[in-house]
């Protein structure tokens, strides 16, 4: 779906937007309306890959590249929802907050640094 027409509409409810394309991932256009802040992937903005992504065979179908996590119903963890290879299960973890935020930590570092 394109971006355009949901930035423009953005655009009329608010003057509060800036580009965010640091880190890793799609870059985007994040608006802020009352309160709420809207992340809008926009293409156009680029890609900016790091660690497995720079290698992945399937970055062409790739439409956000890294910069959330998901968590499956299964209670897994992956930083790309088009590998499952990634995925790291944490439901033994979570009655361990801190245990769960180091292992969690330890994986996105890893695929990061393309060691995973």
């Amino acid at each position: 779906m394109p971006a355009d027409g949901i930035i423009a509409h953005l655009r009329t409810l608010t003057h509060d937007e800036h580009v965010e394309v640091a880190g890793v991932g799609q870059g985007r256009r994040v608006f802020r309306v009352d309160g709420v802040e809207i992340d809008v992937i926009h293409r156009d903005l680029g890609r900016h890959h790091v660690g497995q992504c720079g290698s992945c065979a399937l970055r062409d179908r790739c439409v956000e590249g890294f910069w959330a996590l998901r968590v499956d119903h299964a209670g897994g963890v992956q930083p790309c929802l088009l590998r499952d290879d990634l995925r790291l299960g944490v439901s033994r973890l979570l009655g361990d907050p801190a245990g769960l935020a180091s292992a969690v930590a330890e994986h996105v570092a890893a695929f990061t640094e393309g060691t995973l």
